[in-house]
């Protein structure tokens, strides 16, 4: 969410220093892992939180900084630099990963934001993460109750689908749905989009989609 792992603090994309290091540890990664048989592929980085999410969680009370004085000068980080982020790590690890290797980006909770990007032919074999969390029902007002939650389940899976249909043409997608009263058959039915992997890792159900 912040990805840096202390409660109240997310400046590390305004610090040159700290951006290095995360683009050398992915280099490192890949150089060490890229061409062995069990890797399917690596993400640059996990649900980096823009302004939009940012204001939704209601970071800055929900999120109570452990350390004022380091928290300082903490904001979300900008669509700009993750994209610049992106296509930085991209360059460095397709060096040592091989093209039927896949590298993975997340959406940044913004998948309408990525049907241009990565477009050139340079880019081989990108998938995009995607995250529908349940929870997000509660900050967009849904009624807590069994029937509203059916509801906003079926209007949040058709809009996705919709999205999806649109993305395949340009990545491959992870779509990941955090609940477990959903079941994977109805919740991640995406018309006739073959479905390359199903599964669960650790209580997260996941298919991993490809376009035709």
């Amino acid at each position: 969410f912040d990805n840096g792992g202390i409660c109240g603090v997310c400046k590390w994309s305004q610090e040159p220093e700290e951006v290095e290091f995360e683009l050398t540890v992915l280099e490192r990664l890949a150089a060490r892992y890229g061409k062995r048989k069990g890797l399917w592929g690596i993400e640059i980085l996990n649900e980096p939180i823009l302004e939009d999410m940012w204001k939704t969680m209601d970071v800055e009370n929900r999120y109570k900084a452990a350390d004022l004085e380091m928290a300082k000068g903490t904001k979300p980080n900008t669509m700009e630099f993750i994209r610049g982020f992106y296509l930085e790590a991209y360059d460095r690890i397709r060096k040592y990963l091989p093209e039927e290797k896949y590298v993975v980006i997340h959406d940044a909770f913004e998948l309408k934001a990525w049907k241009d990007f990565m477009r050139e032919d340079k880019y081989k074999n990108v998938v995009l993460d995607t995250h529908q969390y349940l929870m997000m029902a509660e900050a967009m007002g849904c009624p807590q109750t069994v029937e509203g939650y059916k509801e906003f389940i079926t209007l949040s899976v058709q809009g996705t689908k919709r999205l999806c249909h649109v993305i395949l043409s340009i990545f491959g997608v992870i779509l990941s749905r955090r609940t477990s009263s959903t079941p994977l058959s109805s919740a991640l039915k995406m018309g006739k989009i073959p479905m390359a992997e199903v599964g669960e890792s650790e209580g997260a159900k996941f298919a991993v989609l490809q376009g035709t």
